[in-house]
């Protein structure tokens, strides 16, 4: 049996501690609020786009997923080994369609929903991702337009990944061919829910980081997310403020 060093942290006045304790639910309002009585920031589904850069649509003609439910569950694993084979676009379509995209059928845009929860359907989460090797895509740094199922063109440099790598402290991250950034513009869930808001967010990028682990598994993918890199640098290289909206959760995805 390993000898285990337990290490014994100070709880008093941790930021953790703190964070959870401010933002518990001590009782609720009385009387319930209208869905008809709430404020349009509630009800309306805000998006990011790039309308002045140029856009690259993705292919339109998604596969069904026909792996079963437990064969999925059972595959599903973080892998860091990547030999950077090429993936197809309509691959990495699929991908972005099943783990982030919108679900078919809605006949208004105020009640899309997606493949993943979202506290009060306010969907805060951006989807932006560092690409190598992919057929037909320049090597580059992209934004998920999720109302087009289309990629934003925001930078395309060949070494992009290399650099992100190091913000992770990962060098195997360099490695892969896609690097998804997820990031959440704070006040879309904020304005209805105050500080608790953040909880959901966190909750909602989980959320969403598990669809990309069983949809890429599914489409013989290996992923691996990372919760360890230097936020401000990931920021700067998307060009976001960094306190309306900020990065929170990395996944390599490769083959």
């Amino acid at each position: 049996m390993k000898n285990i060093n337990i290490v014994k942290v100070s709880r008093k006045n941790s930021i953790s501690k703190t964070f959870y304790q401010k933002t518990k639910i001590k009782k609720f309002p009385k009387g319930e609020t209208l869905i008809k009585d709430w404020p349009n920031s509630w009800k309306k589904i805000y998006t990011k786009d790039y309308p002045r850069l140029e856009s690259i649509q993705l292919p339109k003609n998604i596969p069904p997923l026909n792996t079963s439910i437990s064969t999925i569950l059972l595959k599903r694993k973080s892998e860091r080994i990547f030999f950077r084979k090429k993936v197809s676009l309509s691959k990495l379509s699929t991908l972005l369609f099943y783990s982030a995209g919108i679900i078919p059928g809605s006949k208004t845009w105020n009640v899309t929903r997606r493949f993943y929860p979202s506290a009060g359907a306010r969907y805060p989460l951006e989807v932006y991702l560092s690409t190598n090797n992919i057929v037909g895509l320049e090597n580059g740094l992209y934004h998920y337009n999720i109302r087009c199922h289309s990629l934003d063109v925001l930078l395309q440099e060949r070494h992009l990944n290399k650099k992100i790598s190091e913000l992770t402290n990962q060098d195997w991250v360099s490695k892969s061919n896609i690097i998804i950034l997820i990031t959440s513009a704070f006040q879309r869930t904020q304005t209805k829910y105050d500080d608790r808001g953040l909880r959901h967010i966190l909750l909602e990028s989980g959320h969403l980081a598990q669809n990309v682990y069983l949809v890429g598994n599914t489409l013989d993918l290996k992923v691996c997310a990372i919760g360890g890199f230097i936020d401000d640098k990931i920021n700067n290289l998307i060009d976001i403020d960094n306190e309306e909206e900020g990065i929170i959760y990395v996944l390599a995805v490769g083959t």
